[in-house]
């Protein structure tokens, strides 16, 4: 059967599981490399010793009577040994046996080898979309006297994708073969890019998507657990600051996203909230920690708001020369912190310019009027937020990246952040 290379059938669009099948199985027929790479995932995919005692190893895999088909409603030529093998990005518990099954099925991608093994594929590159049913063969396919084993094999999409970067970077592999890997690794990045396995930066390019993902894995080797790693729409992946009052949350934001001048921005933001800011300046901050920040490659931002029940609505800037004493002005004034009726907002304004914590922009008077000076708001909450960030150009975070330095640093940074609480973060491993 021939196959359609890596295009989309009329019915099925790229992004769909099909022509990623259909691309895939193609690409092992023109690279015996990737072929092996993919039986050897096979190999350990499967749970057990006994399991994978039944199967040759890859360097004595006899590939003289290979086929390879796709979208196959039987399984063909008959075969010593059928192996069930699902592929899927992050491989799912699989508690059920293999058995043969009265469905009328339908089979991704069929790969025998001779007379002696034929594997059939089930493709999922969601887990969350595997249904265990489909990972049976049907009863007529399987002949009584050859053996099922009866566990599945799961393979990642991560490790294949690994396979074929590092087969793209060997000089012994060239020609015909490396286009088509190369071929199939840029139609991957264009319909499936949260199948990267996204393990260093340099392997994400400059997608939006690819580096996210990054982000999240890098913050996941950093938090005490995975749970403590969430993403807040619109903003960023971020590790949840359990166990410190005062901070809610440090982000690690991709900035310029898309493009090839893209960098990373960490963002330790305290006092956000009324009861985070009470809870922050009355703490005994060391506020020696102004003078490590420098070298520590730490910005000190204020980040002063009004706000109305969870929203946020007016900011004020503090330039840098300000921040020590802005952070010190709330230390030591805690009773200026919290709710205000919208008529005190224009004297306190005024007594907070005249110290010197907040600029006075002319533009601010509109958004003071339409937040809600003009809304018939009662009252608004104050917080004189306090951020911390740290950036790394793309430059210096991919070459941090490639020696998993980069994780390291940005545990460091959080560690000097929370300096100023006198605090080690009880979140990071």
């Amino acid at each position: 059967m021939g196959l359609n290379y890596f295009l989309p059938s009329l019915s099925a669009k790229g992004h769909h599981e099909n022509p990623l099948t259909r691309a895939f199985l193609s690409t092992l027929r023109f690279s015996p490399n990737l072929l092996k790479s993919f039986y050897q995932l096979v190999l350990e995919g499967l749970p057990d010793e006994n399991s994978r005692g039944h199967l040759p190893r890859a360097h004595v895999l006899d590939l003289s009577e290979l086929q390879i088909e796709t979208q196959r409603g039987s399984l063909g030529t008959e075969a010593d040994v059928y192996v069930s093998v699902l592929i899927t990005n992050d491989p799912p518990v699989m508690p059920e046996l293999i058995s043969r099954s009265d469905r009328k099925a339908v089979y991704d991608g069929v790969i025998t080898f001779g007379q002696r093994i034929k594997l059939f594929v089930e493709n999922k590159p969601r887990k969350d979309h595997v249904w265990h049913g489909q990972l049976n063969p049907r009863v007529a396919d399987v002949p009584e006297e050859a053996l099922l084993l009866d566990k599945a094999s799961v393979v990642s999409w991560r490790d294949l994708v690994e396979a074929i970067n590092q087969l793209v970077s060997f000089r012994t592999v060239g020609g015909g073969e490396r286009q088509a890997l190369v071929d199939l690794r840029e139609f991957m990045h264009l319909h499936h890019p949260h199948l990267n396995p996204y393990r260093s930066l340099d392997q994400c390019g400059d997608s939006h998507e690819l580096i996210e993902l990054r982000i999240e894995s890098l913050l996941k080797q950093i938090a005490a657990n995975d749970a403590l790693v969430k993403y807040h729409q619109g903003w960023a992946y971020y590790i949840e600051a359990d166990g410190h009052a005062g901070i809610e949350r440090i982000g690690l934001i991709l900035e310029n996203p898309g493009k090839p001048e893209w960098y990373l921005k960490l963002f330790i933001g305290y006092a956000d909230t009324v009861q985070q800011s009470r809870a922050f300046y009355n703490r005994n901050l060391d506020l020696s920690a102004f003078e490590r920040f420098e070298e520590q490659g730490l910005m000190p931002h204020g980040n002063f708001h009004f706000s109305f029940m969870q929203r946020h609505l007016v900011w004020y800037r503090t330039t840098q020369e300000q921040v020590r004493s802005y952070v010190k002005y709330w230390h030591d004034q805690t009773d200026e912190i919290g709710q205000y009726k919208v008529g005190e907002i224009k004297v306190a304004l005024q007594r907070w310019f005249n110290a010197r914590l907040l600029n006075d922009d002319a533009d601010k008077a509109a958004e003071l009027d339409k937040s809600f000076f003009q809304t018939g708001r009662p009252t608004v909450n104050v917080a004189p937020g306090f951020v911390l960030t740290r950036t790394w150009n793309k430059e210096t975070a991919l070459r941090l990246d490639k020696t998993d330095a980069l994780a390291k640093e940005i545990r460091k940074a959080i560690v000097d952040g929370l300096g100023i609480m006198r605090e080690d973060p009880k979140f990071l491993k």
